[in-house]
């Protein structure tokens, strides 16, 4: 089967598992009848619900013509009312038991290959208006393979500093802000590691400067490796929009970085080795942020 047949983005994997769903839910093929199935999460949710939750990204291996394999991890995660917490546990576990089965049974054609983690119930249950909140989890793993967006950038190398390649990176994103949706760029150095908090306008992506390794090597000249943290940060709110404008900047993101791999010379090679979705909250704000991790080795010269 052509590769192109398994290449697919977060959004699209979530909304198809979303349609596995929602079809075994009007098909009445579960324990009990599902109000709301979303992609995402829901500060106030409609019971019983079904969260859509993107977790990972990461990437193993790479093929010829630029192909790669894509490994994400989803969780998806059931939440019902209780009144009896000793039936109400029995019954989320349950319907976590049977969506696990239709995702088993009915994986879309994009994944080439998946495995589906044990179901997992919550910790007690959380008093609400009705009574009780009872939820119960399970991962989701699947295959897929992407085409990377490599262009060739010479092999001259310059040496740069910390500073000079997170100043490149913000430099490159801001060129692209129309791609971004006008996100905010902000670039912060940070050798020992963490990530900027202070929250401005909402788009918004930070690149920070997490470490620095350097190893000598052999003709006066070592390599130095530098991993940055690229948080896209949007709104937490009802809407399965503010999730979707999350997963599309990352996808920008993701071409962008890749397309400038050697950034300008600046590197040896750049790699995305991982992508971790998230949430945060900011300001008494609630956020999705996403993390792209990126790996850079350049060299320099030994004084």
């Amino acid at each position: 089967m052509a590769h192109a047949d398994y290449q697919t983005t977060m959004w699209d994997w979530l909304t198809d598992v979303a349609s596995v769903i929602n079809y075994a839910n009007n098909h009445n093929e579960l324990p009990q009848r599902i109000a709301t199935v979303k992609r995402g999460t829901e500060l106030s949710p409609v019971l019983p619900m079904v969260a859509i939750l993107p977790e990972l990204e990461t990437y193993e291996g790479q093929f010829s013509r630029g192909w790669t394999n894509v490994r994400r991890q989803i969780i998806v995660n059931t939440t019902i009312h209780v009144f009896n917490t000793h039936e109400g546990r029995k019954d989320v576990l349950e319907i976590s038991e049977a969506l696990r089965e239709q995702l088993w049974e009915n994986t879309p054609s994009t994944a080439y290959n998946k495995e589906i983690g044990d179901v997992i119930p919550g910790p007690d249950p959380i008093r609400d208006r009705r009574g009780f909140q009872q939820n119960a989890a399970f991962t989701f793993t699947s295959w897929h393979k992407e085409e990377k967006n490599i262009a060739d950038q010479g092999d001259t190398y310059s040496e740069p500093t910390g500073i000079q390649m997170l100043t490149a990176i913000c430099d490159t994103l801001d060129a692209n802000r129309n791609m971004f949706n006008q996100a905010t760029i902000r670039g912060v150095y940070l050798p020992e590691g963490g990530t900027p908090k202070a929250i401005a306008h909402i788009p918004m992506i930070t690149t920070v400067l997490q470490s620095e390794m350097r190893d000598d090597t052999l003709r006066g000249k070592r390599e130095v490796k530098r991993n940055f943290a690229l948080d896209v940060f949007t709104y937490l709110a009802a809407k399965p929009e503010n999730l979707q404008m999350n997963i599309s900047l990352v996808e920008v993101l993701k071409d962008i970085l890749q397309a400038n791999s050697r950034w300008g010379g600046r590197c040896i090679t750049s790699d995305i080795t991982s992508i971790n979705y998230g949430f945060s909250l900011e300001e008494e704000r609630y956020m999705y942020d996403t993390q792209v991790l990126l790996s850079c080795l350049s060299r320099e010269a030994v004084r």
